[in-house]
């Protein structure tokens, strides 16, 4: 179950298939939707299978557990998603020394984000 997990989060369903999707959007404009969809595939699906993983390791896939498994599958998809929205309004708004990393390079490169097509104001409530 745990190796399962993880091959449908390196997928064509999961992160390969949201960087191609990323690739293929670079310099175009496109709807917020397809945004999303494709931080759910990209990130937020490793965020989502570190987590499933850890339930199944933890809890027993049974009825009595049905509830709360499901519960952690809805947050982990949301903070998956959030954590990538952030990371896009860091990319955007932080400095060198912050982020550990060089900022600007989503837009340098013309690739279309949350805080890009919604701006930075919403993009920050999205992600709550």
């Amino acid at each position: 179950a745990l190796v399962r997990e993880l091959a449908q989060a390196v997928s064509a369903e999961g992160a390969a298939g949201g960087q191609a999707m990323d690739l293929s959007l670079v310099g175009k404009h496109v709807e917020l939707d397809r945004i999303v969809a494709m931080h759910r595939m990209k990130s937020g699906a490793l965020v989502r299978a570190s987590v499933r993983m850890g339930a199944l390791g933890a809890i027993a896939e049974d009825a009595a557990h049905a509830a709360l498994y499901c519960a952690l599958d809805r947050y982990s998809a949301c903070f998956g998603l959030a954590l990538q929205v952030v990371d896009d309004i860091l990319d955007a708004t932080a400095d060198t020394a912050t982020l550990g990393k060089t900022p600007g390079k989503d837009a340098a490169a013309q690739k279309p984000t949350c805080a890009s097509i919604m701006g930075l104001q919403a993009a920050r409530q999205f992600a709550l």
